[in-house]
């Protein structure tokens, strides 16, 4: 725990406390997994022990350790789980973990990245394999260089589980490699595009001699512009439409909902009622916490040359992706742009509620609630919020261990919503009203009175979507909302001096490197 999580809570009493809670047990948890892990090295290096476990409990105690690496917060999850899903969940999670960073390595070339990836779901089954071909700089890397022991794993799980992760994995790891094709063809094009402009016409233009006109890519910019947003804007191309959005999210997230759950019911854990429905509230559950994280990542997605809002939302506000980085009135096109994807996410939650609904086991419950949770959270913080355009916008983590330790039952779920769908619903009133005074003003163009126009309806369709969750939350949603309220926020007066102190104190006492 860092002191600039605790100074983000200074003010909010309950979450130090939450903190200082979270810091003890997961030093617990380490301190507990270091000694297991020097226990079975010690085992190995004797080389003299006759214990026919100590192979499966090398290679899983690896696995475990790979999944902390990769995702701490994610592994305090899945460490949580049952014990009849958590080493099924554990292998699942790297083994889309391992197919993600196979695809997003630009270095491997198109046709090897694809090969590898079509053939994946046959390569976690078979005994030894692994892939040293990622740059030696990549996060990942050592996962796969030693996927041997996830291998391993995957071929030690029931055949029921094991059959849910090959099919996942199969279906995912095609729609990546459509997906890296499509690419590649649209780079390519870019590139003849580029090529067959005339040399003179782009130095006359970039000169200022002749006034910009729209390139082949549908760029309206200068020569120099464009160049730069080319790679931008083809990433932006990916995900054209809505649909095309909606397909990305399924086959990178939607898929995961479909094989958790499908996993939940083979376990005996949960009702076959889940996938009643061809699994679309599944679907929603990856939907919802993908579409949060592509909002939230637009500044850091943009400048790493990828972009994955889809060009009909952010097209009705600027004339480009990199127009939504235009400072003007606080980034008003960007805020635009965001406030329409926040109103597409935010469409998703009526299926998260009715999925959370179903759910029995309380780990299950809680494995699935807590990402959900954090997502609303997230929602209600980068809503028209211009930091999306400047950096990372992230809930603060006193905040998002409260709500780990809130979201225990779907009461307590609703409850959270109800507070995070009215902290939006007021942020929604007061950006119409922004919006209407604005549009008094004289001097704007017509592409900005469209964006204008079509901001209120998002607005208003965002208000009506409010409203709909806060009933699916309950008739007393005021009262609810104040209760949790109270809860999160700690009590009401505390002295100005003594909260400081304390968050200092609980720093220096508990907060031990490891």
């Amino acid at each position: 725990m860092s002191l600039s999580a605790l100074a983000q809570s200074v003010w909010h009493p309950s979450e130090l406390a939450a903190l200082v809670q979270f810091a003890l047990a997961d030093r617990r948890a380490r301190k507990a997994q270091r000694a297991e892990d020097a226990t079975l090295r010690a085992a190995v290096a004797d080389g003299t022990t006759t214990d026919p476990t100590l192979a499966a409990r090398s290679t899983r105690a690896r696995c475990y350790y790979y999944l902390d690496k990769t995702s701490r917060s994610f592994a305090a999850v899945i460490r949580a789980l049952h014990p009849e899903l958590r080493d099924a969940v554990c292998i699942f999670y790297l083994a889309l973990r391992a197919l993600d960073t196979i695809e997003d390595d630009m270095k491997i070339a198109l046709d090897r990245k694809v090969e590898v990836m079509r053939a994946f779901h046959e390569s976690m089954a078979t005994p030894g394999w692994t892939f040293s071909e990622n740059a030696p700089d990549d996060k990942d890397r050592d996962l796969l260089v030693n996927y041997h022991v996830v291998v391993d794993q995957y071929l030690r799980l029931k055949p029921a589980y094991r059959d849910v992760i090959a099919d996942i994995t199969r279906r995912m790891a095609e729609g990546m490699a459509d997906y890296c094709i499509r690419a590649y063809q649209q780079d390519q094009a870019i590139a003849e595009a580029a090529a067959n402009a005339a040399p003179s016409d782009e130095a006359a233009t970039a000169s200022g001699a002749i006034p910009p006109t729209d390139s082949s890519v549908d760029l309206a910019l200068d020569a120099k512009k464009a160049a730069e947003d080319r790679a931008v804007l083809l990433s932006g191309n990916r995900v054209h439409t809505t649909t095309d959005y909606d397909l990305y999210c399924h086959y990178v997230a939607g898929l995961v909902g479909h094989g958790l759950t499908r996993l939940f019911v083979a376990s005996g854990l949960e009702s076959t009622v889940l996938i009643a429905d061809d699994l679309r509230l599944a679907n929603s559950m990856g939907l919802f916490l993908q579409k949060i994280n592509i909002t939230r990542d637009f500044f850091e997605d943009y400048n790493e040359n990828r972009a994955f809002w889809p060009k009909e939302i952010w097209g009705h506000y600027a004339p480009t992706l990199g127009g939504l980085l235009d400072p003007k009135d606080n980034y008003a096109a960007g805020r635009n742009a965001l406030n329409h994807m926040c109103s597409n996410a935010l469409g998703h939650v009526p299926d998260v509620l009715a999925y959370l609904s179903l759910l029995n086991e309380p780990s299950v419950f809680k494995f699935c609630a807590i990402p959900q949770v954090m997502a609303i959270a997230t929602l209600a913080e980068v809503f028209n919020n211009a930091r999306v355009f400047q950096g990372n916008v992230k809930i603060r983590k006193g905040l998002a261990v409260t709500l780990i330790n809130e979201a225990t039952d779907i009461d307590a779920v609703r409850k959270i919503m109800i507070r995070f769908t009215r902290q939006i619903r007021a942020a929604v009133a007061a950006q119409q009203a922004a919006l209407s005074n604005g549009a008094r003003r004289n001097g704007m163009t017509l592409a900005e009175e469209m964006g204008v126009r079509e901001a209120n309806a998002v607005l208003d369709h965002m208000a009506r979507m409010c409203k709909t969750v806060l009933e699916l939350c309950g008739e007393d949603a005021r009262g609810e909302e104040r209760a949790v309220a109270r809860r999160v926020r700690g009590p009401a007066i505390v002295p100005v001096v003594a909260v400081p102190v304390i968050a200092w104190y609980l720093y220096k006492r508990y907060t031990v490197s490891s």
